[in-house]
């Protein structure tokens, strides 16, 4: 009876023990899992505070950005302010232009950089007339200064025309750029003998059209003042009858399309050309000789080989 009793106090004892520690398994789990919440919450309220920062400090960047537009508006619009009555004040003088061609040539001056670059072309002594060209072209598009024109030309002098620079830098022959191209006309330029309109006169095509109209533009551009329907008077008279009638049958308003008709007619007369040798026939004597010949009457002649008889 006693052991009895024992044993159902020991059993009495493992249930309420067993009891007891289930409860306190789950309780470390919740416990963990709150405090995994807790921290994802803190981690995300201090994201959420950094990214409220970062649309504040954009806020004042487009504010500042804002302000200083602005500010570039008001200072332009003052620069055209006075731009445009410095032009009001020389409109007596000029022919008047209207309040938008002034504002649309200033706003292009002021706003448009120097986006391409430009290569300042070198001189070795050959006619001056286009080196002297490109340098004004590279002068006026970056409006170098009057004094460093000089350098600039001597700087890209090559050569025969190096030499000259040096000696007429040191004789003070260059005072300025138009001493300087002046100089540079008398030693590499045509003389005054030279008469180019004689010899645009005389020009005459021998080769090509293409290259007649190179020689003809080599020498047209430098005759100042030579009108357009003059021009094409002369390259017409120094084409061949055969291009020149034909061309003249269109009556062509400008060089340009002078030089365009006469190139379709070179090729069309040199396709005719060649069109034409590839019809004739041409007659190859035969390995057995010439063919016979008949007379009027459709007998053949008949050639019999004659022998010199020669006394016994």
């Amino acid at each position: 009876m006693v052991e009895g009793y024992y044993i159902v106090v020991a059993d009495a004892f493992m249930y309420r023990s067993s009891s007891s520690w289930a409860p306190t398994a789950e309780t470390r789990s919740t416990t963990l899992i709150n405090e995994t919440i807790a921290s994802l919450k803190k981690t995300s309220d201090y994201h959420t505070h950094d990214i409220q920062e970062i649309h504040h400090e954009i806020h004042q960047m487009k504010e500042l950005h804002s302000q200083h537009f602005q500010e570039v508006q008001q200072q332009l619009g003052a620069i055209l302010h006075k731009l445009f009555n410095s032009d009001s004040e020389k409109s007596s003088a000029h022919t008047p232009r209207s309040n938008k061609d002034i504002l649309s040539n200033n706003i292009l001056t002021l706003t448009f950089p120097k986006s391409i670059k430009l290569e300042f072309p070198k001189f070795r002594g050959e006619e001056p007339t286009a080196w002297v060209y490109k340098a004004n072209q590279y002068f006026r598009y970056y409006k170098t200064p009057d004094p460093e024109k000089l350098l600039m030309a001597a700087f890209h002098m090559e050569g025969e025309a190096l030499i000259w620079f040096q000696d007429g830098e040191e004789a003070g022959l260059f005072g300025d750029w138009l001493a300087f191209v002046q100089a540079l006309q008398v030693r590499f330029g045509s003389t005054v003998y030279d008469d180019l309109m004689e010899a645009l006169t005389r020009l005459r095509k021998t080769t090509s059209v293409i290259t007649y109209k190179i020689q003809f533009e080599a020498l047209s551009n430098r005759i100042k003042g030579l009108s357009e329907s003059h021009k094409l008077s002369c390259f017409l008279s120094g084409l061949k009858d055969e291009v020149r009638l034909a061309i003249r049958m269109f009556a062509p308003q400008s060089l340009n399309a002078a030089f365009g008709l006469a190139k379709i007619q070179e090729e069309y007369l040199l396709s005719s050309k060649k069109g034409s040798k590839s019809f004739q026939e041409v007659i190859k004597p035969s390995i057995l000789g010439a063919p016979p010949k008949l007379d009027w009457k459709g007998e053949q002649k008949m050639r019999l080989p004659l022998r010199r008889l020669t006394p016994a």
